[in-house]
């Protein structure tokens, strides 16, 4: 049961709830995520947010999409479907977006889409700090590069877990992440076995 359905199935099983990331390898749920809300306007999002970071406005938009009991498919216990827009603005005047969608067992009256930022929020700046880290410090893009990794799907998974790893040994964790960071980060349901 290591699919990604199956351990949201498991979390809920323990009595936990789950607020996870989805991407087009997840699916059906995906799809509808992205079908359901895609095509919403800025204007009409649950929740806006505006702040600066590192010199560039960044601007947050939540909509919630509510599964209310019957969840969607084989996911009957998912509750929600949550679309996060990420709007950056630098100094320059360039603009990017990004849009993250994620499902939840929590129903939109138990987290609330300010609540549902504040979680997407903490999972963007842990993966900006923990991508930046790996990066600058153990050249983790041209390594990637190598012949090596090319070979084995597995082999580029034990080489990325051994750089995280270092990073994680080398660096004290309190001064490298934000604070917030810990609590907040969110796990992809592909990665937790248990």
């Amino acid at each position: 049961m290591a699919s990604s359905q199956g351990v949201a199935k498991q979390i809920v099983g323990l009595g936990w709830n789950y607020f996870s990331q989805i991407k087009s390898e997840h699916g059906e749920i995906h799809r509808e995520a992205v079908r359901a809300l895609s095509r919403r306007k800025t204007c009409t999002a649950d929740f806006n947010y505006t702040q600066r970071q590192k010199g560039d406005q960044v601007t947050y938009h939540v909509w919630q999409y509510d599964l209310s009991d019957d969840g969607w498919l084989d996911w009957g216990h998912a509750r929600q479907l949550v679309r996060v827009q990420r709007t950056v603005v630098d100094s320059t005047g360039k603009e990017t977006v990004g849009n993250r969608y994620y499902v939840s067992s929590l129903t939109p009256a138990q987290l609330s889409p300010t609540n549902a930022a504040t979680i997407s929020r903490g999972h963007w700046r842990c993966e900006e700090e923990t991508h930046w880290t790996s990066d600058a410090q153990l050249n983790a893009k041209e390594a990637a590069s190598r012949s090596y990794h090319k070979r084995s799907r597995r082999g580029s998974r034990a080489a990325a877990s051994i750089r995280t790893t270092s990073i994680s040994t080398l660096t004290d964790a309190a001064s490298s992440c934000p604070r917030d960071c810990r609590f907040f980060c969110t796990v992809y349901l592909d990665d937790i076995h248990l």
